[in-house]
Parts: C-alpha cells; sequence; structure tokens
C-alpha cells in the first residue's frame, strides 16, 4: 500500500513507468490501481505431488521436494522421512486426533456450522449498534462462520485484546493488516452464551474509557 502511494506521489503509473509483484493474491489487489501482478505458492499442487511420489514409490523424485516444514537435515536428500519432521510439539495432541473426529462426526459438518454461526451472531449483535464499535465482520451465514473481527474507533486492536485478557481472561488476537484493523473473536463450539455476555461486557467496557 506505502509502494503504491508513493508511486502516485512521484506521478509513476503502475504498469508503465514501474511493476509491482506481490505476495498472495486477494480480492483488493484485482482493483487495486486496476490491479497489481501477485505471485503465490500452490499449496494444493505440492500436497498432490508429494502424495503421488508416495503412492508410486518414486524415490528419485523426493529429493525434488522441499519439506514444507523446516527441518535440519539436507531438505534436497532422498530420504521421505524428511517430510515427517513437525518440529516440536505436544504428543497429546497427536493422540486426541482420534476423538476429535469421532465429535466432529458426532455431531456433524452441519450442527457445528450453525453452532458456530449462532455464537458469532449472539456477540456481535450485542456490540454492534455500541458507540465507536465497529464490525468489520458480516452476519450472514454466507459471508462468515465462527470468525468475527471488531475494532474500537479511536483505539488500537492490541490494546483491545489486552485488555479483555488483563480484565477478563478473554483470549483473542489483535490484527493489523493491510485494511484490516481490529481484533479476531473466534468462539468454539463448547463456548457457552455466558461465555460471551463477558466478552461482550468486556467490549463495552473498553469501549467507554
Amino acid at each position: 500500500m506505502n509502494l503504491i502511494k508513493n508511486c502516485r506521489a512521484a506521478k509513476l503509473k503502475l504498469g508503465k513507468d514501474v511493476g509491482i509483484i506481490s505476495y498472495n493474491d486477494t480480492p483488493l489487489k484485482e482493483i487495486l490501481s486496476d490491479g497489481i501482478s501477485v505471485i503465490s505458492t500452490d499449496h494444493a499442487r505440492m500436497g498432490e505431488t508429494a502424495a503421488r511420489l508416495i503412492l508410486d514409490n518414486k524415490k528419485e523424485k523426493i529429493k525434488n521436494i522441499y519439506p514444507l516444514f523446516a527441518t535440519s537435515d539436507d531438505p534436497l536428500k532422498d530420504d521421505i522421512r524428511k517430510f515427517e519432521n513437525l518440529g516440536t510439539r505436544p504428543f497429546f495432541i497427536e493422540q486426541a486426533i482420534g476423538k476429535a473426529l469421532e465429535f466432529h462426526e458426532m455431531i456433524g459438518s452441519e450442527r457445528k456450522e450453525k453452532r458456530l454461526c449462532y455464537l458469532k451472531n449472539y456477540w456481535m449483535e450485542r456490540v454492534k449498534d455500541l458507540p465507536k464499535v465497529k464490525i468489520n465482520t458480516s452476519l450472514d451465514p454466507k459471508w462468515g462462520c465462527a470468525i468475527g473481527n471488531v475494532a474500537i474507533e479511536g483505539k488500537k486492536p492490541a490494546d483491545l485484546e489486552a485488555f479483555l485478557f488483563d480484565k477478563y481472561k478473554i483470549h483473542t488476537v489483535s490484527i493489523e493488516w493491510e485494511n484490516i484493523h481490529g481484533v479476531r473473536i473466534t468462539p468454539n463450539v463448547y463456548t457457552t452464551t455466558g461465555n460471551l455476555d463477558l466478552l461482550v461486557e468486556g467490549i463495552t467496557s473498553f469501549a467507554k474509557t
């Protein structure tokens, strides 16, 4: 964004006087300054290639693929175990995968989606009309499910994140990226409306400061 501003200030025409190549595509970049070129990694293609080589047992191709996670070994070696490196991690997470899948299949994707939409809209509907509060996520299920983003005019997202954690022990994530400025709120299926009432109280209190 700053680069485009600098080009405009210098009266340089993008695509003629100067070219910009950006990482990772977003809808905004398609219309920004009549469109800017982007490059991005095709993770789906990478995964398909790795899976095909594993299934076909073609060892001679293994060395040509970099592991997705950093490894202390030679990333170009032809040992397929280089793809197993996941870094330091708690094994209880892997041990719980089976139970997590059972729980997901028990409640079903459709019920899970409806539950998460309900929880997101529950807290957003209660703060969207408060002074200074700006909701950055649609309440329409077509455009959003669990994640909601909220901002307070005149306040930094990081300050709201710290306030909610320090005063209410609610963990959120502040985001300041391109034109997105706010705090990400992500309930889970087990989150209660009582938990969200506490969140609403915290946002209301912070907006008054």
